[in-house]
């Protein structure tokens, strides 16, 4: 589940862009730390070969990964952050 996405406006070489911030929550169907984990290792393999309609990415790539067992359900989640560069075509 995508739980966040920020955009940024860059204005580097003359040549427009934008910074996405994007935190995706990964949860696993039971209280294990690894299954959400390896859930979260392949949201970063899919988001290197990221693409959108009229953009081109310069840019992908993974900056942060934190795991938690969640109090309510008792399910591990990983919160996985990627970092994308995009301009347009």
């Amino acid at each position: 589940m995508i739980a966040r996405h920020d955009v940024v406006q860059r204005d580097g070489d003359l040549a427009p862009g934008q910074e996405h911030l994007v935190l995706v929550h990964c949860w696993g169907d039971q209280p294990s730390r690894r299954q959400a984990l390896a859930i979260a290792e392949r949201v970063v393999a899919v988001a290197g070969g990221v693409s959108a309609a009229g953009l081109v990415v310069s840019h992908a790539g993974h900056v942060r990964t934190d795991t938690m067992i969640d109090r309510d359900t008792g399910l591990a989640r990983a919160a996985v952050t990627l970092r994308f560069f995009s301009e347009a075509e």
